[in-house]
């Protein structure tokens, strides 16, 4: 298992065999803020989001080498990495700019695509059974997937009140995945309750 501490700026390894930490890996750059970590089925490596360090950084658990790729903005605050699409993309939700962000694993290209919601704040991501790719919001009341031409599609929470452009009460929606069941579930924080919005 492959885990972070944020405030130490480390990516840290965990033996479920032999039940033992058997790696510490201080990333390169102090103050990085890294968060999360998300091993790839593209190229088996470790993905780490540099909140602080406005950088995408690759871990490489063969080699123990680190590469590191700068953020084309700065202040995109990315948060979480745990979506891959067409066998090539690496995708980060961008939460401070309101924004996600995507890896070209073939190209190092690094794309963004703005939320269509001012100041909804995209915190998690997943990907459906279709390829699709999906991420949650904090303020909004709503779920969002980009389509085929990356332009976002809003799915409105029932019984939300007023939704736009801020949820009120806001439910601070936070985890979303996809299940095994051709749907998609989220958290609501605030209003103490999981949602499934089937396919």
């Amino acid at each position: 298992m492959w885990y972070t501490l944020t405030t130490a700026g480390t990516l840290y390894h965990f033996d479920y065999a032999t039940e033992d930490f058997d790696g510490v890996y201080p990333l390169p750059t102090p103050l990085n803020g890294v968060v999360g970590a998300f091993v790839s089925k593209i190229d088996g490596n470790v993905w780490l989001a540099e909140m602080l360090g406005q950088a995408i950084t690759k871990f490489d658990p063969r080699t123990k080498q680190f590469t590191r790729y700068p953020l084309p903005l700065t202040g995109l605050g990315i948060v979480v990495v745990r979506a891959e699409t067409e066998n090539r993309y690496i995708w980060f939700t961008g939460f401070l700019s309101n924004s996600n962000v995507r890896f070209d694993t073939r190209t190092e290209e690094i794309d963004v695509f703005t939320a269509p919601i001012p100041a909804s704040f995209p915190t998690e991501n997943t990907v459906d059974s279709q390829g699709r790719y999906w991420y949650s919001t904090a303020t909004t009341n709503s779920i969002q997937y980009l389509d085929a031409n990356n332009e976002a599609v809003i799915i409105v929470m029932p019984d939300n009140g007023v939704t736009l452009p801020i949820g009120i009460p806001p439910g601070l929606n936070i985890a979303i995945h996809s299940g095994p069941d051709n749907a998609i579930y989220f958290s609501q924080v605030l209003r103490n309750r999981i949602g499934r919005y089937q396919l």
